[in-house]
C-alpha cells in the first residue's frame, strides 16, 4: 500500500512538471509571436515611409513639385486604414507638411530607437533621401550641438507648422543628400487582434492540456482504486467462501448433534416413565428439558444460517396474524399481556412461511419485553406509494440508546434466557424480500419495530 501511494505521488509530480513545462512553452511562444508581430508591424511602417519618400523624390526630380501636390500625397497615404498621421520636417525642425490626426503624434521618440510604442499606436521616425524640394527654404541652422546636430529646432518657434518636434530633441545626423525626416503614426488594432487571437488559442491549448493531464490523474487514481478494490473483492470472496464452508460445516455439525440429543431425550423420558426413585425422576426430567432447550437453540441457528429464497405469493395479513396470535397466546396469557391485533384486509406479496416466522419472532420478542399486564399492538398501514407497512408496538422497557445499533446483530441479547437470533432472523427475512426492518423508541415508553416496503398484491380480499 505504501509503495502504491509513493508511485501515485511520483505520478502526480510528473504530471505537475509536465503541465509546468507546457505552460512555460506556451508563454515563450506567445512572447516570440508578439515580437514577430511587432517586427512585422515595424517593417510595414518602414515600407510605407520608403514609399512616401520615393513618391516625393520622383515628383521633385520631374520638376512637378508643388506644395499642394505634397499635401495631396500625404493625405492620400493618411487616408489608408493603416495610417493615422504623417509629418515631414527638415533637420532644422521646421515642418514641411503634415496631415491626419497630428494631435496624437509624439514630440520625440523614446531613446535612440526612433520609434514609440503605445497600447494603441506605433510611431516611427526615419530619415528620407528626398533631395531638394524647390519651394521649401529651410531656415538658418543654429550652432552645432555636442553630437554635430543642427540647433535650428530651438531657435525658430515662429516657423513651425501645426505640429513640430519637441525642442529638446534633435534628429540624428541624416545620411548624405538627406535633409528631411518623416514620422508616421500607425494603429495597432490588427496587432492587438492578432495578439488576442494567439492568446485565446494558447489559453485553449493550455486548458485542454490541463484537462488532459487532469483526466490522466483521475484515470491513474481510478486504476489504483480499481486495483485496490479488485484485491479487496478477491479477499472478500475468499472470506465469503470460507464463511460459507464454515457455515456448511457448522450446519452439518448441528444436524449431527440433533441425533444424539434425540437419543438422550428418549432415554431420559424412558427413565422418567419407569417409576425410578424420585431423585432419578427429577434428574431425568431436567435432562429432557435441557435437551429440548438445546434443540431449540440449534433449530434457531439452523433457521438463521440456512439461505432461503422467498417464494412470493399473495398473503392475507388478517388470517396470518390470527395464526401468529394463537402461537404466542400462551406466553401472553402467562404475563397477562393484551394483544391488540386489529382486523385488516391487506394482501401482500411475500413468502407466507417466512413472513409468519418474522411476525412470530417480533410478537414473541414484544411479549418478552413488556411487564406484567402490558400491551402489544400490531398496525397495518397502506402507504401512498402502494406499499404496506407493518408496525409492532409495545409498552415495555424499550431499548437503551447504546444498544440500538446492536439489536439485529446475531447473538446479541439483553435477556438471560434469550438466544440473540430472533431479531437477526427477522432482519434476514426482510432483506431476502427487499424490505426494511428498523427500530424506533416510543414517545412515552416501549419500542416500535417497523417493517416497511412490503409490496401489496394486485387483489385484496
Amino acid at each position: 500500500m505504501r509503495r502504491a501511494s509513493l508511485r501515485t505521488l511520483w505520478f502526480y509530480l510528473v504530471l505537475a512538471l509536465l503541465w509546468l513545462g507546457i505552460a512555460t512553452w506556451l508563454y515563450q511562444e506567445q512572447k516570440r509571436q508578439q515580437r514577430q508581430d511587432q517586427e512585422s508591424q515595424r517593417a510595414q511602417g518602414r515600407v510605407l515611409i520608403n514609399t512616401i519618400a520615393s513618391s516625393i523624390r520622383s515628383q521633385s526630380g520631374l520638376a512637378m513639385f508643388q506644395p499642394e501636390r505634397l499635401e495631396a500625397i500625404l493625405k492620400e497615404v493618411a487616408a489608408e486604414p493603416g495610417v493615422l498621421a504623417l509629418a515631414l520636417f527638415d533637420d532644422a525642425g521646421k515642418t514641411v507638411a503634415s496631415t491626419g490626426q497630428v494631435e496624437k503624434l509624439a514630440q520625440a521618440p523614446e531613446g535612440d530607437t526612433l520609434e514609440n510604442w503605445t497600447e494603441e499606436t506605433l510611431q516611427l521616425w526615419s530619415p528620407v533621401r528626398i533631395g531638394e524640394i524647390p519651394w521649401h527654404r529651410p531656415g538658418p541652422r543654429g550652432p552645432r550641438g555636442p553630437l554635430g546636430l543642427g540647433r535650428g529646432l530651438l531657435g525658430r518657434p515662429e516657423g513651425r507648422g501645426p505640429w513640430e518636434p519637441r525642442e529638446d530633441w534633435r534628429p540624428p545626423p541624416p545620411p548624405p543628400d538627406t535633409d528631411y525626416f518623416l514620422t508616421v503614426l500607425i494603429p495597432l488594432k490588427s496587432l492587438q487582434q492578432s495578439v488576442a487571437a494567439w492568446v485565446r488559442l494558447r489559453l485553449l491549448v493550455g486548458a485542454m492540456s490541463f484537462l488532459l493531464l487532469l483526466v490522466m490523474a483521475f484515470g491513474w487514481r481510478a486504476s489504483v482504486r480499481g486495483a485496490t478494490l479488485r484485491s479487496s473483492l478477491a479477499l472478500a470472496e475468499e472470506q465469503n467462501r470460507m464463511l460459507q464452508e464454515m457455515n456448511l460445516a457448522a450446519s452439518g455439525l448441528a444436524h449431527e448433534t440433533k441425533n444424539p440429543l434425540n437419543v438422550v431425550r428418549m432415554a431420559a423420558q424412558t427413565l422418567a416413565g419407569e417409576s425410578p426413585p424420585p431423585d432419578w425422576q427429577d434428574k431425568a426430567r431436567l435432562i429432557a428439558d435441557e435437551v429440548d432447550r438445546l434443540d431449540a437453540r440449534i433449530n434457531e441457528w439452523l433457521a438463521f444460517s440456512r439461505p432461503r429464497q422467498p417464494k412470493l405469493q399473495p398473503v392475507e395479513l388478517g388470517s396470518l396474524e390470527e395464526e401468529v396470535r394463537t402461537l404466542v397466546s400462551l406466553d401472553a396469557e402467562e404475563k397477562g399481556v393484551h394483544l391488540d391485533l386489529r382486523p385488516n384486509k391487506a394482501v401482500v406479496e411475500a413468502d407466507r412461511e417466512m413472513l409468519r416466522q418474522l411476525l412470530f419472532n417480533l410478537l414473541l420478542n414484544g411479549v418478552q419485553s413488556v411487564e406484567q399486564g402490558g400491551t402489544l399492538a400490531v398496525n397495518v398501514e397502506k402507504q401512498k406509494d402502494g406499499n404496506v407497512t407493518i408496525s409492532v408496538e409495545d409498552d415495555g422497557i424499550g431499548v437503551s440508546p447504546e444498544n440500538r445499533d446492536k439489536l439485529f446483530t446475531p447473538y446479541f441479547t439483553t435477556r438471560q434466557d434469550g438466544s440473540g437470533l430472533g431479531l437477526a432472523i427477522c432482519r434476514r427475512i426482510a432483506l431476502a424480500h427487499g424490505w426494511r426492518l428498523r427500530y424506533e423508541p416510543r414517545t412515552t415508553q416501549g419500542s416500535i419495530f417497523i417493517l416497511e416496503g412490503i409490496a401489496a398484491a394486485d387483489k385484496e380480499t
